[in-house]
């Protein structure tokens, strides 16, 4: 087996480092390793490294919210996606109302098909036990 670069060795340790800290759930314990996590990437010879150090540097504040608030932007993210999406096939509706019509009704169906959705796996599983 040939030997392993030891750059290689270097990043997956430090990618390691980086996973170990996210999955940690404890904020206070979050905030030390993330000193830690900083000074390893300093001592690091990689430049990728250093880019995501003065990434999380830039951007600590939202990251430690991030582990603190149980709640995200994912779902508007979403909304906004599918607005988009309905824009781009709806290539033509010159009507505001219309095109608004359609991203509500839109909306609307997919939540009733949520629900239908959820309904149909409750009675799946009321029938397995």
């Amino acid at each position: 087996m040939p030997p392993i670069d030891p750059r290689l060795k270097e990043a997956c340790e430090l990618k390691n480092k980086l996973v170990h800290w996210l999955k940690e759930s404890n904020q206070e314990y979050r905030k030390i390793k993330l000193g830690i996590l900083y000074k390893s990437m300093e001592n690091s010879n990689l430049e990728a490294f250093q880019s995501v150090k003065k990434t999380f540097q830039r951007w600590k504040k939202e990251v430690v919210h991030s582990f603190m608030y149980l709640f995200n932007n994912g779902y508007i993210e979403g909304v906004n996606n599918i607005i988009k999406v309905l824009k781009c096939n709806s290539f033509g509706i010159k009507s505001f109302e219309r095109m608004k019509k359609k991203i509500l009704w839109q909306q609307k169906v997919k939540k009733s098909f949520k629900v239908k959705r959820d309904d149909a796996i409750a009675a799946i599983f009321r029938h397995q036990i």
